[in-house]
């Protein structure tokens, strides 16, 4: 049975923050039964996994990452559209002309295939763009 290479993440990720504790084999496997309810990683599910690096990350003190959705270019792509008919502008020729100054050669050709991290970073500029010129629905005649 092959791993995925997320689950080798996992499994790597475990076991590097167990030594970092200086945790032996006998007290790694003990916080694993306990809070995974496996003494064995294999054992488990990628749940139980994250939750085991969870634990590991709290007796470490290193803070808890935020949990974002891993791919909302949906609705990032739903914003940008909203606020280009908001301000009046040509949806997608608009953004990504902008796409293209802001980000170069790196600018992907169509809006969809841009990385949510762009996607943000276009709504970013359209949200300055609104302050500095109001217009649309925000009180102003087109």
């Amino acid at each position: 049975m092959a791993t995925r290479p997320d689950r080798r993440r996992l499994l790597a990720a475990v076991h590097a923050e167990a030594k970092a504790l200086g945790l032996d084999e006998e007290a790694r496997r003990a916080l694993q039964q306990r809070i995974g309810g496996h003494a064995s990683c294999a054992d488990m599910s990628d749940r139980q996994l994250r939750s085991v690096l969870a634990e590991l990350h709290r007796l470490a003190g290193k803070p808890a990452r935020p949990r974002r959705p891993a791919d909302d270019r949906a609705r990032l792509l739903w914003r940008i559209e909203r606020d280009c008919a908001a301000a009046g502008y040509p949806h997608p020729a608009y953004p990504l002309g902008i796409s293209r100054k802001m980000f170069g050669a790196l600018s992907p050709a169509r809006l969809e295939w841009h990385a949510p991290k762009q996607l943000r970073a276009l709504i970013a500029a359209l949200a300055y763009d609104a302050k500095r010129h109001p217009r649309g629905h925000r009180g102003d005649a087109a």
